[in-house]
């Protein structure tokens, strides 16, 4: 684990068999295009995303670190690897906790 404070995330895994990634980092996500092409549609579609044993949703986005962790989980077909700042809000580890990483 990197030495990084929330907001701070990297996850890996797959989307349509390809090898794909994404970080947010010092306030900026950067993504491979096969994962934003699938986290896009969520986000067009107006996904209202939610977390077992957390009250309320989180409409998918890209606007804030925990709505663009949930969408991007929700985007991959498999998680293979997590990267996530220890302080990282109940909301985020609930759902990387539910995500089963593969690896």
């Amino acid at each position: 684990m990197r030495d990084l404070s929330w907001p701070y995330f990297r996850l890996t895994g797959v989307v349509d068999k390809l090898a794909v990634s994404a970080e947010w980092k010092s306030g900026y996500l950067t993504a491979d295009p096969e994962l934003l092409d699938v986290a896009d549609l969520l986000v067009d579609l107006g996904e209202e995303l939610t977390v077992d044993g957390v009250e309320g949703t989180v409409k998918a986005g890209f606007g804030e670190p925990v709505s663009a962790v949930l969408t991007l989980i929700r985007s991959f077909d498999q998680i293979t690897k997590v990267e996530v700042a220890p302080d990282a809000p109940d909301v985020v580890t609930r759902a990387l906790s539910a995500c089963v990483v593969v690896g």
